[in-house]
């Protein structure tokens, strides 16, 4: 039996030792209700413990979709605003008088180079026999200067990425 035990000495007025008084406690019950206690304490801890881990993992998860979200709702935007240019174009050359046609290409090319943030754009023409590109349009920011006459019978060979492209139906190369 689990005890806990105290001893005092008894002694006289003059200091004479008369005896000891020894108090001996069953504490079998507190140190059984202690164990019981350590152990939920250990069970709660393991409780908190899980549901914290699983609060992590769902911040985490939600954290991710807001990002892809996030990213989403700009790529979308982006393509709205490449959809509104193209339309805004393309709408522009509806009407556009064939005398107006060389202000029509140059007022695109100065809204792209806008879109893009970039400080010139040139518009190119594969050559009749398919081998060269020709400059046949600039636009240049202020201060920049144009060089659409240097661009002229470039070599398709020498562009592989673009000739790729083209033969896949594409036009456009940024």
């Amino acid at each position: 039996v689990p005890v806990e035990e105290s001893a005092t000495l008894i002694r006289d007025f003059s200091g004479t030792l008369l005896g000891a008084a020894l108090v001996v406690r069953d504490v079998t019950e507190r140190r059984r209700a202690e164990r019981e206690l350590y152990k939920h304490q250990l069970h709660l801890e393991d409780l908190v413990n899980q549901r914290t881990e699983k609060i992590r993992q769902t911040n985490a998860e939600l954290q991710a979709e807001a990002e892809e979200r996030s990213r989403a709702q700009k790529a979308l935007q982006r393509r709205v605003e490449i959809e509104s240019l193209h339309a805004g174009i393309s709408a522009s050359f509806l009407d556009l008088k064939y005398d107006d046609f060389d202000l029509g290409v140059t007022t695109a090319l100065a809204k792209i180079a806008r879109f893009l943030n970039v400080e010139s754009v040139g518009f190119f023409q594969v050559s009749t026999d398919g081998e060269a590109l020709n400059c046949t349009h600039e636009w240049c920011g202020e201060g920049v200067s144009k060089i659409a006459d240097t661009l002229q019978a470039l070599p398709m060979a020498a562009l592989p990425w673009l000739s790729f492209q083209l033969q896949q139906g594409g036009g456009l190369a940024i």
